[in-house]
């Protein structure tokens, strides 16, 4: 069976391999909406150094937009010392004055339009006529002016004044396809007397961007850094909170991966749903410290460019990690300016950040650095401190464009992890202390990534590659000495040990994505049709081991792992009629499960499992800016490759000779959803999707209080609603309001985690999932560049354990930002849990001993909000 499951896998590397020899390179999947792009002009008047008098001048839009006109020639005011009025009508040609000459209809005026001389010769009411009713003020981009005859190159009507007009380019105003046509250049106002414009690109890909047509489902869409920019965020990790009803708690240390929950999962630290940045993906299969760790410390919020997201199993080109949802996060290839920020606040809390980029040829460079400190309110200072480092090259040619980065981030931090209430309660410890003072963590992340595309008219087409290196070191103490002095272990001189363990790992991890797009018609109808294929190794080399106050003294288990998966899938995009289109797509997956296991040879192993994904979305429409989603769909999770090839575990990890038989895990555990969405558009400035979804997923992950790591357990079965709202009635007032409701359920009883046998029950809850989100606020943009936002965000209904054996939690928080923006600089003041909420971050039950010679009691385990806060910023814009 194994030779034949080999050969089943060298057989399929073989097609893959031969399929691609002859298979154009490609880019994005059919159904998911090409995003736009805008170019803008900057307002710029700085002419020293280029002018060749003081009378020399340009005015651009911005002033022209401001000014409030009777005739269009009046525009010709924004000329210092010039005066336009009428003595006749309305068509006729304006009468100007300027340094005591009456110009009559033009006379000693020379006046050109895109290079057109407006002035006529020995016109029949006068010489020198110059008529500018013509112009539609709309379309001006710049008004650029000289005075007095001191340049060569006028000849004739020059006495007074040169007035020179430029039409803006009109296709720099409409939105674009950010890949399939090359950007306008400038409009060339180049004469050494002319001011040069800057290019500013400003992207449309935001929550406001209009989606109805876009979209395969009512739960994708678009996060834009407008969105972004001014929301107070007490973590890196919470711009997925973001994406309508996802919540991103802490239970440890700020160095760690955050706590993800979305529709009714404890996603942990990332399992089940999956993120890229830049197209490397982040979830690390056969972590240290758990499937699927997703660790989001790494990002600088400022050069996030876009988040695009979705939700469910919908997505031919999502694998591993993606049953709830995913997250494609995009970075700037260049920045319009440059900045330096900083930031300070409450307990020790210090930040540094500078960006910038430049022009290199015909692309942009941009780099970055991030550092980062903060003690935090805990009785145990953190001393968190963190470092980012970025830098990117990008080149886009219009129809085709490149872009490499590399990416560095380093994280040391001590942790105060979740306590037990009832020690809380009796006194024993404080609300933020800690009962393992030894608690830390570190982490190193070092990313190789590059990105090729291609569009025309035909086709699209995209490949990226990534090479990581990372390492992962962390000491948890999850239980106090529970089970030490369960099992009688103690060290020399009668130590009796903490449950403290270390989890470590060291790992590369590379691949890449090729995909292709063809855009044709197949018996009348429009299609695009996708093929795309994914690859990806890691090769990990990971240990649990048991510590004491941060000395390890027992190897648990010493593992070599290599995880190798390739994913092929297919699409179909067909629009049958004009408010009727499909999406259609099949993926197929195949994993190898290797582990050379040097403490436990027995669990040494290679497996191979494989499964076939379906996909199918119907959407209906649109009808009065409304649409209509049916989405299925099937998808799923791997497991850790030291379970799936586990065949003996130790009873007591503080020997090696107890061993019992082991049912390896699952390799790949399928999950199978089902979506009715609606989006609508048709109320001006607003934006609003409604989904009914629904999930089932064959084996669960849930959190191990024990071990400090995820385990698996049995089937689930989840439904809910989602309502998300994007409101902008005025142009300075931005309202959202997004509302999540959940109901997950075990399909078969399961234990509970409580350690006194009397309290031991089963149940049909699914601990830790979140019964319901709301995340709303109000964002305002008033004059005089003064800006603020409110808050609210609120997860609850949350079951700890299995049998629910005390009311769910829930938790709400009210976070204000305010600030002002002059000339170059930013000043912005935050107020992080503003009415300064006492409520949890996080709750467990399982049984917990806070000493070798105290009791162990079941109970609530939790990790407290942080309290009230305060945080100031300075941004500098060069």
């Amino acid at each position: 069976m194994a030779k034949r499951a080999t050969s089943l896998w060298q057989t399929f590397v073989s097609y893959i391999q031969l399929l691609f020899i002859w298979l154009p390179l490609p880019i994005n999947a059919a159904g998911v909406p090409t995003l736009k792009e805008m170019m803008v002009r900057a307002n710029s008047r700085e002419l020293i150094g280029s002018a060749d008098s003081a009378n020399e001048g340009t005015v651009l839009k911005q002033q022209l937009d401001l000014r409030t006109i009777y005739h269009p020639g009046e525009l010709l005011e924004t000329v210092p010392g010039l005066v336009v009025t009428q003595h006749s009508g309305e068509g006729k040609a304006n009468q100007y004055f300027l340094r005591g000459f009456n110009l009559d209809h033009g006379t000693d005026l020379q006046i050109t339009v895109d290079g057109m001389l407006v002035n006529q010769r020995s016109h029949g009411h006068g010489q020198g006529w110059a008529d500018t009713n013509f112009i539609i003020p709309e379309l001006i981009s710049s008004i650029q002016y000289l005075k007095e005859p001191y340049y060569a190159k006028q000849a004739r009507q020059d006495a007074a004044i040169k007035r020179k007009i430029q039409f803006a380019d009109t296709t720099s105003q409409v939105m674009r396809s950010a890949k399939s046509e090359k950007k306008p250049e400038i409009d060339k106002v180049s004469e050494k007397s002319v001011i040069k414009l800057k290019e500013i690109i400003v992207r449309g890909k935001e929550r406001a961007t209009r989606l109805v047509g876009e979209t395969q489902s009512a739960s994708q869409g678009f996060i834009g850094q407008e969105q972004i920019k001014n929301r107070p965020l007490l973590r890196v990790g919470e711009v997925v909170e973001f994406i309508p009803g996802m919540i991103a708690t802490q239970h440890s240390g700020d160095g760690k991966a955050n706590q993800y929950f979305l529709r009714g999962f404890n996603l942990d630290h990332g399992t089940d749903f999956a993120t890229f940045v830049d197209g490397v993906p982040i979830n690390l299969p056969s972590h240290a410290h758990g499937q699927g760790y997703m660790d989001l410390n790494g990002l600088i919020p400022e050069l996030i460019d876009n988040v695009q997201y979705g939700k469910g199993p919908y997505y031919a080109d999502q694998g591993d990690f993606s049953s709830a949802g995913h997250a494609k996060i995009t970075t700037f290839n260049s920045l319009p300016q440059g900045f330096a920020k900083f930031t300070g606040g409450s307990f020790g809390f210090y930040r540094g950040a500078v960006a910038n980029s430049n022009r290199i040829g015909d692309g942009h460079l941009l780099y970055a650095g991030d550092v980062n400190a903060y003690d935090g309110p805990w009785v145990l200072a953190q001393n968190a401190l963190k470092f980012n480092g970025m830098i990117k090259y990008s080149l886009d040619q219009g129809n085709w464009g490149i872009s490499v980065g590399v990416n560095a981030y380093h994280a040391d931090w001590r942790a105060t992890n979740q306590i037990p209430l009832f020690a809380v309660n009796e006194g024993l410890i404080n609300r933020f202390g800690n009962v393992d003072p030894t608690d830390n963590g570190k982490t190193r992340r070092y990313t190789l990534n590059g990105t090729w595309w291609q569009k025309e008219k035909s086709y699209q087409r995209e490949a990226t590659f990534y090479l990581a290196k990372y390492d992962f070191d962390l000491f948890s103490n999850f239980s106090g000495f529970i089970n030490s002095a369960s099992q009688n272990i103690m060290l020399a001189g009668g130590v009796v040990p903490s449950d403290q363990v270390n989890q470590t790992e060291s790992r590369i991890y590379f691949g890449g994505k090729i995909e292709q797009t063809l855009f044709n018609k197949v018996a009348g109808f429009d299609m695009q049709n996708t093929l795309g294929i994914q690859v990806r190794n890691d090769l990990n080399h990971v240990l649990l081991n048991n510590s004491n106050r941060g000395v390890v003294y027992n190897n648990v288990s010493n593992d070599q792992v290599t995880v190798t998966s390739i994913g092929l899938y297919l699409q179909n995009q067909t629009y049958w009629l004009p408010k009727l289109k499909t999406i259609v797509g099949l993926r197929g997956d195949i994993f190898n499960f290797g582990v050379h296991a040097f403490t436990i040879p027995q669990n040494s192993g290679n497996k191979i499992d494989a499964l076939v994904s379906p996909k199918l979305s119907i959407v209906l429409g649109p009808w009065h800016d409304s649409e209509i989603y049916l989405n299925f769909g099937e998808g799923y999770h791997s497991n850790d490759a030291r379970g799936v090839n586990a065949t003996v575990v130790n009873t007591n990890q503080q020997s090696n000779n107890n061993w019992a038989p082991q049912l390896g895990a699952t390799g790949l555990v399928r999950s199978k959803g089902a979506e009715v969405g609606f989006r609508t558009e048709a109320i001006k400035g607003l934006k609003s999707t409604l989904a009914f979804w629904y999930l089932q997923s064959a084996s669960e992950l849930v959190f191990s209080g024990d071990t400090g790591t995820t385990e698996t357990s049995g089937a689930s079965t989840r439904y809910g609603i989602e309502w998300a709202n994007f409101y902008k009635p005025f142009s300075w007032l931005t309202l959202d309001a997004d509302f999540s409701f959940t109901h997950a359920r075990y399909d078969q009883a399961q234990p509970n985690q409580a350690s006194d046998p009397a309290n031991q029950a089963y149940g049909f809850h699914i601990p830790n999932a979140v019964g319901r989100t709301i995340n709303t606020g109000a964002t305002l943009n008033l004059p005089h560049n003064i800006f603020a936002t409110l808050r609210l965000r609120h997860f609850g209904n949350v079951t700890v354990d299995t049998n629910n054996p005390v009311a769910p939690y829930n938790t709400t928080i009210v976070n204000f930002s305010t600030g002002y923006e002059v000339r170059k600089f930013k000043l912005q003041f935050d107020i992080l849990n503003l009415f300064n909420a006492r409520a949890y971050d996080i709750g467990y039950y399982y049984g917990y001993q806070t000493s070798p010679t105290s009791i162990a009691k079941d109970g609530i385990v939790f990790h407290p909000t942080e309290p009230r806060m305060f945080r100031t910023s300075l941004v500098y814009h060069f």
